[in-house]
């Protein structure tokens, strides 16, 4: 029997081919929340998930689950210490945001240092007279 995987439909392609050539049956859904995932595959034994909320009631509800692959860096929005008593591993990627959130912290310093929220709010109310002392007008 082909083991089934659910992922959501914002995933890459290239993981959806990986799976598949490793065998494994990919169903992708739009919104992976509980509700959709018991209605596509309740027989599933992965799920890949980014931020939905897992109930601890799905687990009994997925007698083949063995693991809930989170494609984040925390485990928030699942009961780790229930899973694990239900033999069901948790993963996440630590780091795989670090230069995402290096990159954003240096775009907050320009943007800081530029003064772009107050400049954005002046022009958003059309007031343009900032402009004026910095342009000699």
């Amino acid at each position: 029997m082909t083991e089934k995987i659910i992922m959501p439909a914002v995933a890459d392609d290239l993981t959806d081919h990986y799976l598949t050539k490793q065998g494994f049956e990919v169903l992708t859904v739009d919104n992976p929340d509980a509700e959709n995932i018991l209605a596509t595959a309740p027989d599933a034994a992965a799920v890949m998930m980014i931020s939905n909320k897992i109930p601890n009631s799905l687990y009994d509800k997925m007698p083949n689950l063995k693991i809930l692959a989170r494609r984040g860096v925390g485990y928030d929005n699942i009961d780790v210490a229930f899973a694990a008593k239900k033999g069901v591993w948790v993963t996440n990627t630590p780091g795989a945001n670090a230069v995402s959130v290096a990159e954003a912290a240096v775009l907050d310093i320009m943007l800081m240092a530029r003064q772009f929220d107050a400049i954005s709010k002046k022009t958003a109310r059309r007031r343009l007279d900032w402009w004026l002392p910095h342009h000699g007008a």
